[in-house]
């Protein structure tokens, strides 16, 4: 999903250019004035006057109303979720007056400006969940693209989320999300730092939640259970995908776990790790008198391997050959860093499940037009509580849907939940405890 308005901060000595909402705000201490957003963009991009785009008239700005409340009157934490770029349409969605102008010269004006944008707050967002709480927030947008922000130094890139989550407090936020690969470059947000008092979360315990449940009731559908699957975790050594195996270790009827083939020597060796914490994980639940299905893979994960095997670990398949081992599976839920779509309809097998929890999407976009047998499975998209104002949190065409480490922030600020595993590696309790208390407050994954 594009999380962010094009709204671009270029300091020029004594004069800032603020574009928001398609109109520019020219300020120099207390004069201001006011002239045409796509006018200058369309200068800015070398367009003949000719042939500039209609001044564009953005829509007065009201505060969400609530449950016909408004806006002031909260029970929970202030909340702010941290968000970035995905592509060109990112641009064009949030700032209507850009949508003249082609992916070529957005792109292109983007690459010249995006060294002087700080990141900035947008957005009035309010939810009430169903009991009756209610709490407010904003989005504070990175102006950069998942592939800027991966090429970005460790110390550059932690400095710059780090610059947003300072601002998100400064602003009064008491719970600060991170979307996406402000998650990923932050691993998982352990490398910021947090002011006393205010909880910092990746969103990979509720997205993590959410695609699980999913998933089973899309199987449900089709009158089957996870256990009578194979199924295939795509970025298993990630936090989402190492959440995802523990979660699917439980219930499959086979486990694959795949990893980067780039790096492909130090990927097995992850994935053997994430292994074996999915057999320490069946073990624990087996020693509170948990029961699995006979013939699933919990149960034969607590009996040694009858033999050694370079390509399994303690009965799992681990692999970085996706060609290999995903049409084995019937069931492929994807969970990495990738910036473009590399899984295809030659990688899946007759009536697959698929959810992809990645944004960018792993899955080729066109999948459902070349293989309309395969089930494409909502990833990680949450419906909201029916009073709710989520502005630009919203999925296009899709009313109240949101991602669901978005409602995760929004979840910890209605509820005050507070844990020690909601940043970097996760954990199944923290996991299993946010999705109860999510459904109590209104939250539900999104068919």
């Amino acid at each position: 999903m594009i999380q962010a308005t094009l709204t671009i901060v270029l300091i020029m000595g004594m004069i800032g250019l603020v574009l928001d909402g398609g109109r520019l705000f020219m300020v120099n201490n207390d004069l201001q004035d006011l002239a045409d957003a796509a006018a200058l963009v369309g200068h800015l991009m070398g367009r003949p006057r000719a042939d500039m785009p209609p001044p564009f008239h953005a829509p007065a700005r009201a505060a969400p109303a609530v449950g016909g409340r408004t806006a002031g009157k909260r029970d929970g934490r202030r909340f702010a979720f941290i968000v970035h770029l995905l592509d060109a349409d990112s641009l064009r969605r949030f700032d209507r007056s850009l949508e003249p102008f082609s992916d070529s010269e957005l792109e292109g004006l983007k690459s010249r400006i995006t060294e002087f944008i700080e990141p900035y707050a947008f957005g009035e967002l309010a939810v009430e969940s169903a009991d009756g709480r209610r709490t407010e927030g904003e989005l504070i947008a990175l102006p950069h693209l998942p592939s800027e922000l991966m090429a970005l130094s460790e110390d550059e890139a932690v400095a710059l989320v780090q610059s947003a989550v300072d601002s998100a407090v400064e602003r009064g936020a008491e719970v600060v999300g991170l979307a996406g690969f402000s998650s990923i470059i932050t691993f998982g947000g352990l490398a910021l730092n947090a002011r006393e008092g205010v909880t910092v979360t990746s969103g990979n315990s509720y997205t993590s939640w959410v695609a699980v449940q999913a998933l089973e009731a899309a199987c449900a559908e089709r009158g089957i259970s996870l256990e009578d699957c194979t199924v295939a975790v795509v970025g298993a050594a990630g936090a989402i995908g190492h959440a995802l195996s523990l979660l699917c270790a439980e219930r499959a009827g086979e486990l694959i776990l795949i990893g980067n083939p780039e790096a492909a020597e130090a990927s097995l060796a992850r994935l053997a790790l994430v292994a074996e914490d999915c057999k320490r994980h069946v073990a624990a639940l087996a020693a509170t008198g948990r029961s699995f299905a006979a013939g699933g893979f919990a149960q034969a994960c607590l009996r040694p391997p009858a033999r050694a095997n370079t390509q399994t670990a303690n009965g799992v398949t681990i692999s970085t050959d996706i060609d290999r081992h995903l049409p084995r599976a019937h069931v492929v839920v994807t969970a990495t860093n990738a910036v473009t779509p590399f899984i295809s309809e030659r990688h899946l097998r007759k009536g697959a499940m698929v959810c992809d929890v990645s944004r960018p999407f792993n899955v080729a976009p066109n999948l459902g037009n070349e293989r309309p047998d395969v089930r494409v499975v909502d990833g990680g998209l949450v419906c909201a509580p029916e009073a709710s104002a989520l502005g630009l949190l919203e999925e296009p065409d899709r009313h109240n849907v949101l991602l669901a480490c978005a409602a995760e922030t929004i979840i910890l600020a209605l509820s005050g939940y507070r844990s020690e595993h909601l940043c970097g590696r996760l954990h199944p309790a923290t996991i299993g405890e946010i999705g109860k208390l999510a459904a109590r407050l209104g939250f539900s994954a999104a068919s």
